[in-house]
């Protein structure tokens, strides 16, 4: 964890329970989420065992106790319905009651299957599934996830960010263990400026560089094909595509992203049999005509990394979430109490996203 986050997790420590315990966070709660059509829709990642599988806490995982945590808040006091149930509502002229809460969850790891579904069963839970289905046959680790254990693993000491061909960095990155988690982001803040193309290399070259040692907390294991239809298979479970590569759009060509999206979601469809209508946009990275592209390739909704909360009239091509990491219940109310409300007519930015 770096300096900066070190003291931002102090900060949390010493201001949300003192909000909390004033009533503070929940009347402002109220006032955004205790109304009639608006609909907070939240994002998930991983949802770990051990907190091993998280080195440096990027803001991807949550642990199988927080998130049991955040599942019985949730169905005390909030109205609990799956993205596509809630779009459909609105569809047929129904009003969506106070607080509305989506669950989601991107990339399709396998924890989401083994830790998320049955405690969101448990709590009676619907969600939304965004698949990676690039590699699926192998299983090979999404890219970040490769880069994250090649440095949690090394004993090398920096990295000849050179040797990478990765321009903009400085010669070398620290990997010394107050620098290593800055080094670690910088990293791959420079890799996803990459073309899809690239990627692999530069992560194979990092990976035989560094020498990392196996470790099997770091294996992030994603979903087999068996194992998403098991998923689908789970009552108010819904997948969603979620591109083959998981690259910036930015980088792609209008003709590259038609095959991302055509691609995802005939391969979803594939294996589940099933319909697959919705879209999330990787790591929320857009271009400004691709919203109009998802919609011209059949999806009915995709969401977005841009932090807010959804009112009627929704933009459903660039739905607001909220994402959470590994935190308490005071500090996620205390993060969201100030979220803008946004509509299908409010401007919005993408957030800056963990990988």
């Amino acid at each position: 964890m770096t300096l900066r986050a070190s003291a931002k997790t102090i900060a949390r420590r010493l201001v949300s329970p003192l909000m909390e315990w004033t009533g503070h966070t929940d009347r402002k709660l109220d006032q955004l989420t205790g109304v009639e059509n608006r609909l907070l829709v939240l994002m998930y990642h991983r949802i770990i065992s051990d907190p091993a599988e998280d080195p440096f806490r990027l803001g991807m995982c949550v642990t199988r106790q927080t998130f049991e945590s955040h599942l019985r808040y949730f169905r005390q006091h909030y109205h609990l319905i799956g993205l596509e149930d809630a779009l459909a509502r609105i569809d047929a002229g129904e009003t969506l009651p106070a607080r509305s809460v989506a669950l989601t969850f991107d990339d399709g790891y396998r924890d989401n299957l083994i830790n998320a579904a049955p405690a969101l069963a448990r709590h009676h839970a619907p969600a939304t599934f965004y698949v990676v289905t690039g590699e699926l046959e192998d299983g090979r680790p999404l890219w970040w996830d490769r880069v994250i254990a090649a440095i949690a693993r090394t004993r090398e000491n920096s990295i000849d960010t050179e040797a990478l061909d990765l321009p903009g960095l400085p010669a070398r990155l620290a990997l010394t263990p107050l620098r290593r988690a800055g080094s670690l982001q910088s990293l791959i803040d420079a890799i996803w400026d990459l073309p899809a193309h690239r990627i692999e290399a530069v992560v194979r070259r990092l990976q035989k560089q560094l020498k990392p040692t196996d470790d099997p907390h770091l294996a992030a294991r994603r979903m087999s094909r068996l194992e998403i239809i098991k998923l689908a298979a789970g009552g108010g479970f819904t997948i969603g595509a979620h591109t083959v590569r998981h690259a910036d759009p930015r980088t792609q060509s209008g003709d590259e992203l038609r095959k991302e999206l055509v691609t995802s979601r005939k391969d979803l469809e594939q294996i589940i049999q099933m319909p697959v209508t919705s879209f999330a946009y990787p790591a929320g990275r857009m271009t400004p005509e691709l919203p109009d592209l998802v919609r011209a390739v059949g999806f009915a909704s995709a969401v977005s990394t841009v932090r807010g909360i959804n009112e009627v009239p929704f933009n459903r091509y660039a739905l607001a979430r909220i994402g959470m990491p590994e935190s308490t219940l005071a500090d996620f109310k205390r993060a969201i109490r100030n979220v803008p409300v946004v509509s299908g007519s409010t401007p919005q930015e993408p957030s800056a996203p963990p990988p």
